[in-house]
């Protein structure tokens, strides 16, 4: 669960659901449940309160205090010398919050992970171009919390499409009171297992879907610790550059909240549909496609070369008629009739028939010679 949020975290551009198996290239899946990991942001950056008014002269450490909507209390000290500032946070990302304020900023009851994020892109160096007490901190709240999807799987192309259709909440979320489990001990005190079971599931089968609670404890606790804390701006060349930790510095980069949330859960999700834990897990059975040769046969193009093969017939038949009409002779197997036509001194003579301009060819020599106006002749030698 770590490298998954750590995949959301640094990569959330690189993060998919969960590919479906489809040997075929095309396949359809029935309707599902699965637990998944969701998420919420809102800018709250209006609603926030500057608790300090602004002192007349800025130098040494100054203490600034925010009251954010949801009762939440974020204080920090700045350094100023001469009117400019030295040192302070860019940003601030604090999971130390009252119980209520998921449920009354978020609408969430007992989510995974609550963050509020306060960040301060208009301070500046010299105080009177921008100081912590001229402009609000562009804040935002968000959370983690588990979830019952119903997904729509498609594959079509070698494409996969993932749809949520729906997605359900527990009314109780998932509480966790309990400190994280060392050594694998599974007796966290005042946790609970959370059950999540959709009561309005309309699909053939219902799952109930259980989180030990030592589970909870640990993912929430390593939660709480990863993406608290904060990052300093130094303008003072005495201390030089100030080292962040990874994550602080992946978050002060963020504008977009929603999305790298949205990348949080998918991520977290991803691994909990694709954990292969025994006992964890169930196959969902889909229908698979594969292409099939099919040929459509549009008769009415057939009527062209139908035609033209009927009226061949009947110019044959007509011809074969008129032949016998006429008792005209075949001639098609010999080529006596063409010697004949045109030999001269035996024009005459040959007869009608295949048979007697054989007779008179056996006793016929012929020879090819030119005629007095350059023509070929073939001429009758006796």
């Amino acid at each position: 669960m770590k490298a998954a949020v750590y995949d959301g975290l640094f990569k959330p551009g690189n993060v998919i659901d969960l590919t479906p198996s489809c040997l075929t290239g095309n396949c359809t899946f029935p309707l599902f449940d699965s637990l998944a990991v969701c998420s919420k942001c809102l800018d709250v950056t209006k609603d926030v309160i500057n608790n300090n008014p602004q002192p007349s002269r800025l130098d040494g450490v100054e203490n600034i205090s925010y009251t954010i909507p949801g009762g939440a209390t974020v204080e920090f000290s700045v350094l100023y010398q001469e009117g400019n500032l030295a040192m302070g946070p860019s940003l601030i990302s604090t999971t130390v919050l009252p119980d209520d304020l998921p449920k009354e900023v978020l609408g969430l009851q007992g989510p995974l992970l609550t963050l509020a994020v306060l960040q301060f892109p208009q301070v500046q160096m010299l105080a009177q171009e921008g100081n912590y007490y001229s402009a609000l901190p562009v804040t935002t709240e968000c959370a983690l919390y588990f979830c019952v999807n119903t997904y729509n799987v498609t594959v079509l192309n070698s494409i996969p499409n993932t749809t949520v259709i729906s997605s359900w909440i527990s009314d109780t979320g998932t509480p966790t009171v309990g400190g994280a489990a060392e050594n694998g001990d599974n007796n966290m005190t005042g946790t609970v297992d959370a059950i999540l079971e959709r009561p309005d599931d309309q699909l053939e089968e219902n799952n109930t879907y259980i989180i030990p609670a030592w589970t909870l404890a640990n993912v929430k606790a390593w939660l709480n610790v990863t993406l608290q804390g904060s990052l300093n701006t130094t303008f003072s060349e005495v201390d030089g550059a100030t080292w962040a930790v990874d994550e602080m510095v992946v978050l002060n980069a963020t504008t977009d909240w929603p999305y790298l949330f949205d990348k949080l859960a998918t991520a977290m999700t991803t691994y909990i549909r694709s954990s292969g834990l025994p006992g964890s897990t169930n196959n969902v059975e889909g229908m698979a496609h594969r292409l099939e040769t099919y040929v459509h046969v549009q008769w009415a193009w057939i009527a062209l070369p139908g035609a033209l093969v009927l009226l061949s017939i009947v110019f044959l038949g007509a011809t074969m008629a008129q032949n016998e009409s006429k008792r005209a002779l075949a001639w098609k197997s010999s080529s006596l009739a063409l010697l004949f036509h045109g030999l001269e001194g035996v024009r005459d003579g040959t007869g009608q028939g295949l048979g007697q301009m054989r007779e008179v060819a056996k006793r016929t020599r012929v020879v090819l010679q030119r005629g007095d106006n350059g023509e070929w002749k073939l001429i009758s030698t006796g």
